[in-house]
């Protein structure tokens, strides 16, 4: 029995695709026992590869706390998509019980249509602060950091993007040099309220993926990646019609979203960190 769980699980770690699409054929009361019964590192990719009306099913069914463990091993984008299509009075209980970082980051993209490339970005990123050294910069990450992507983006003290740098280039770089020095500026970026189709067909995607995801203000709010925005566009048939937002509207989400997002990084990305000698150890 142990033996056939192991293979089981091992099935999902490395073919989450191929399980959603046996699963999305099961009924949803089997599909969603099956997926209780995984640890929810495990069923989360598969969660997230299914269909968002077969995944709400199966999340609707399961126990509350194993919903959250699920939500909180998604990427955002996926878990939004989700939580579109889960009764409105689950959905506010669930998010009550996620961490802070995740709950933000779900009610920005929970509050625009799904026909924008907000209600597609990835909120939570990994940035930094304008005029630190990398030394600091390292400490920062090694003790912030769940997983450090292929760029980190600098911003100022308003949020505003600087620019990103390769966290290859921030290995390689001297541990006393300004990490204002490696950030390269991004000429090319998407607004939050962008219309995702036209965005999915711009040019702009040959200097770089992903692309930078910035309010009116020019404020950073995330980034958005090709691949998710036609995914998007994909599954916008198995979608009900958005509430239409006003420029207005969403111009004061985006004000609340930013004001948010400062109290949870004040006090890690914005406080100097204490540092460990001349050098970031290991």
């Amino acid at each position: 029995m142990a033996e056939a769980a192991e293979l089981t699980w091992r099935f999902l770690r490395r073919h989450p695709q191929a399980a959603a699409e046996v699963l999305e054929t099961l009924d949803a009361d089997t599909a969603a026992a099956f997926l209780s019964g995984a640890p929810p590192r495990l069923a989360a990719p598969v969660m997230a590869a299914m269909l968002p009306y077969h995944a709400a099913t199966c999340l609707v069914l399961t126990d509350e706390t194993y919903a959250v463990d699920l939500l909180s091993a998604m990427p955002t984008t996926a878990a939004a998509a989700v939580l579109r299509r889960v009764p409105v009075a689950l959905t506010n209980r669930l998010l009550e019980r996620l961490p802070a970082r995740t709950t933000f980051a779900l009610r920005l993209l929970l509050r625009y249509p799904t026909t924008t490339v907000g209600a597609w970005m990835e909120p939570d990123i990994t940035l930094l602060p304008a005029g630190i050294t990398v030394c600091d910069a390292w400490d920062r990450l090694r003790r912030e950091a769940a997983s450090i992507d292929r760029f980190i983006y600098i911003v100022d003290r308003e949020q505003r993007l600087i620019g990103r740098v390769a966290s290859a280039e921030l290995l390689r770089a001297d541990n006393d040099m300004l990490v204002d020095r490696l950030a390269v500026t991004t000429t090319a970026s998407l607004a939050a309220r962008d219309d995702l189709q036209a965005a999915i067909d711009l040019d702009a995607w040959r200097e770089c993926d992903p692309l930078p995801v910035l309010s009116r203000d020019r404020r950073l709010l995330g980034v958005a990646r090709h691949a998710a925005l036609y995914r998007g566009a994909a599954r916008l048939g198995d979608s009900h019609a958005d509430t239409v937002f006003t420029d207005a509207l969403m111009a004061l989400m985006e004000a609340y979203w930013t004001g948010l997002s400062r109290l949870i990084e004040a006090p890690f990305s914005l406080l100097p960190p204490a540092r460990r000698g001349g050098k970031y150890e290991e």
